[in-house]
């Protein structure tokens, strides 16, 4: 982020779960070596529901950065057909229950994560 405004869209109370790179990886090569889990949907998500304003004010703090937060009607971005999502949380029980997975990173850690990897990137460049 360079100061600029980060938006959100509606009031932000929308609910999310995010999921960290590495918990995908591990959680995709689990279901890969499952044999009862061959053939069926299986869902792979993060845990923790944060609300979409909380976690623009923890981009903002990883960021290091006193950016506003701008708050946008979706329907003067996506069209007056576009209707919000609340609550978007996986459910990953069938991938807990056969293998034991879980999320082993946070929303937060997430978010440090990405920023650390986005500033070497600048550095590398």
């Amino acid at each position: 982020m360079r100061g600029e405004p980060l938006v959100v869209h509606d009031d932000g109370e929308q609910r999310r779960a995010f999921l960290h790179v590495a918990d995908a990886a591990e959680g995709l090569l689990l279901v890969m070596q499952s044999r009862s889990l061959r053939g069926r949907p299986v869902n792979l998500g993060g845990s923790e529901a944060v609300q979409i304003g909380n976690l623009a004010k923890m981009v903002i703090e990883a960021a290091k950065t006193n950016a506003p937060i701008v708050i946008k009607p979706s329907n003067a971005v996506y069209g007056e057909r576009f209707a919000v999502t609340y609550d978007r949380v996986p459910d990953t029980s069938l991938l807990t229950t056969m293998t034991g997975w879980r999320p082993l990173r946070s929303t937060r850690q997430t978010i440090t994560d990405c920023m650390e990897h986005m500033r070497f990137k600048r550095v590398m460049a």
